[in-house]
């Protein structure tokens, strides 16, 4: 029955590894866009703060550290959601067992 895992143990383990290993790097990522969005803001000639904004998402160096910070929120959530497969379909088995 193990053999039509949809996620195997060792995938389970890879995820929570790079769960465990990515978290700072998720960290310094939210500090980089937060940090490149306040500097755009600050550069920008708009005096609202709705203007300063607009500014600042259009800030090359903001939309790439925004890109980097999503691409890595996805990558933790596609990690997140195999271990919840793995976890179901442990329970299912388990279920099935009894």
């Amino acid at each position: 029955m193990m053999s039509t895992a949809i996620v195997t143990e060792g995938q389970v383990e890879e995820s929570m590894e790079y769960l465990f290993t990515s978290a700072s790097e998720l960290g310094v990522a939210e500090a980089e866009a937060r940090r490149s969005k306040a500097q755009a803001m600050k550069a920008s000639v708009e005096k609202s703060v709705a203007g300063q904004e607009r500014d600042a998402d259009l800030d090359p160096t903001y939309l790439k550290a925004k890109s980097y910070l999503e691409t890595l929120k996805a990558l933790r959530d596609a990690h997140e959601m195999r271990i919840e497969i793995w976890r179901t379909q442990s329970s299912n088995w388990r279920a099935m067992k009894l």
